[in-house]
C-alpha cells in the first residue's frame, strides 16, 4: 500500500467510524473501508489498476455460476473485472498448474 493509498484508508476510517483509532477502525469496519478504498482507487484509475476485491468476486462469479451475463453487468457498474478476464486467468492458472506438475 503506498502512501496515497494509506492516507485514503485513514481518512475514510475516520469518516466511517468516527473515530482515528485504529484498532477500533480494524474490529468494526477494516474490511468495509479496504473495499471502500479498492472502489474509489478503481474509478481514480479508470479500472486499469487490477485490485484484489474485483478480480476475487469475478472468478468466484465465474466459479460458481458461469454466466456471462451476470459477470458483465457488474463489470459494467464497477464491481467486478470482465469475464473475458476471468477466462483468461482461469487459462494462466491451468497452464502454471500444467508447468508444475512433475512428467
Amino acid at each position: 500500500m503506498n502512501c496515497s493509498q494509506k492516507h485514503l484508508v485513514h481518512f475514510l476510517s475516520s469518516v466511517v467510524t468516527g473515530t482515528l483509532d485504529e484498532e477500533s477502525v480494524r474490529r468494526r469496519r477494516g474490511w468495509s473501508i479496504r473495499y471502500i478504498t479498492q472502489d474509489v482507487c478503481r474509478a481514480a484509475t479508470n479500472s486499469k489498476w487490477k485490485l484484489p476485491k474485483h478480480i476475487l468476486l469475478c472468478a468466484t462469479l465465474r466459479h460458481l455460476y458461469r454466466s456471462k451475463q451476470l459477470t458483465t453487468i457488474l463489470s459494467r457498474l464497477g464491481h467486478s473485472e470482465t469475464y473475458d478476464f476471468s477466462m483468461e486467468l482461469e487459462t494462466a492458472t491451468a497452464k502454471a498448474f500444467d508447468e508444475m506438475r512433475p512428467t
